[in-house]
């Protein structure tokens, strides 16, 4: 019987990963045609920073991944501290929108954001693109945070601040100190999503905001190049360490988070 389950477990592994790991290995793979194996180099790596127009993609890629990352933490943190203040109501019509905005299909909102800019006549740019990425990472950010947060700890936390007569400054530096944990690991799955994200920035780039994903998409019925291919697993690399990283962090985060007087 745990044969079995081992068995089943492994192929279903397999299958969710063999694609992935197909990627990586013909990456290496020394022929201009991916699937035509000739042998193992890491000549396209290399050449990844010598080729102006893979280097700006990837560039773009995760200079968007690190403002929506910024931006991201700057809105959501206030409505994710003050949230308690709201009455029961509003505090379900916000939890209410922020799973909307999950759900919903993200074709569905790169088509809107694309005919929202078009209807007020907004020239697509990095700034339409950040805009999108943005609010969708809001969302996320919010929601998960929101519902791992210990909101008892954080009422303690705010009648100590006022019995010390802290400012905002002080009161928010604390805070950050108690909670940067669920923050920064959030926050790192935000910048995984952002860097893979191709359906929302493929409605809402332009000619000189094109990420990876976009590229990717515009090349295969082409054929992929090489080292495209090459600078594709380089952002996988990235978004895996990102999603690992958050993993380590948030272990033990929120279910053993402890008020420390």
């Amino acid at each position: 019987m745990k044969i079995l389950l081992k068995t089943y477990i492994y192929s279903i592994l397999l299958l969710f990963y063999a694609p992935i790991i197909t990627l990586i290995v013909f990456s290496f793979n020394d022929s201009e045609k991916i699937f035509n194996w000739e042998g193992f180099t890491f000549d396209w790596y290399v050449k990844i920073f010598s080729d102006s127009k893979i280097m700006g993609y990837t560039l773009n890629s995760l200079e968007l991944a690190l403002y929506t990352f910024i931006l991201t933490l700057l809105i959501s943190i206030p409505l994710c501290l003050n949230y308690h203040k709201l009455n029961f109501r509003l505090q379900k019509i916000i939890s209410f929108f922020l799973i909307i905005q999950i759900i919903i299909p993200e074709i569905v909102m790169g088509i809107s954001f694309g005919l929202f800019f078009k209807f007020f006549t907004i020239k697509l740019s990095f700034l339409t693109l950040l805009i999108s990425h943005v609010t969708f990472s809001v969302g996320f950010f919010s929601y998960i945070f929101i519902s791992n947060i210990n909101y008892q700890n954080l009422i303690n936390h705010n009648r100590v601040f006022k019995d010390l007569g802290l400012n905002l400054k002080e009161r928010f530096k604390i805070h950050m100190q108690y909670y940067y944990k669920p923050v920064l690991s959030s926050l790192l799955i935000i910048i995984a999503l952002s860097l893979d994200n191709f359906i929302i920035s493929f409605f809402t780039n332009s000619s000189n905001s094109v990420t990876i994903p976009v590229v990717l998409f515009s090349s295969i019925r082409h054929g992929i190049d090489p080292i495209l291919n090459a600078a594709v697993v380089l952002i996988l690399c990235i978004s895996l360490f990102s999603v690992s990283i958050s993993f380590i962090i948030n272990k033990n985060t929120f279910s053993h988070a402890k008020f420390k007087n």
